[in-house]
């Protein structure tokens, strides 16, 4: 098994604050994506900040505002990444929730 090429990217958040992107595809790796959706109490919710980390280094890989329907999507991963996603209530009125062990698809 070869080892994956990873390469420094900049990504954007909408807040207009630019964070490096830790991992990105090699030339032999087809991207990859995760999308997800985050709803309080059973309501699509967009008042939140969704952090994606790297499981096996805890890495940061992206943090992202869901979209207005509490959708979100992060595009251009490697597919041998395993990760888990935190979501935090901007209101803070709700502790934080995770899903564990994503894998881009």
């Amino acid at each position: 098994m070869r080892a994956a090429n990873f390469k420094a990217m900049k990504s954007t958040v909408s807040s207009g604050d630019t964070l490096p992107l830790i991992y990105s595809f090699g030339s032999d790796n087809t991207p990859r994506k995760i999308q997800g959706s985050i709803k309080k109490q059973g309501v699509d919710y967009q008042q939140a900040k969704v952090a994606v980390f790297n499981k096996a280094n805890m890495g940061l890989v992206r943090i992202l505002r869901p979209n207005s329907d509490g959708s979100y999507v992060v595009r251009g991963l490697n597919k041998d990444l395993t990760l888990f996603v935190v979501a935090f209530d901007d209101q803070m009125k709700f502790n934080a929730v995770i899903q564990d062990m994503v894998v881009p698809k």
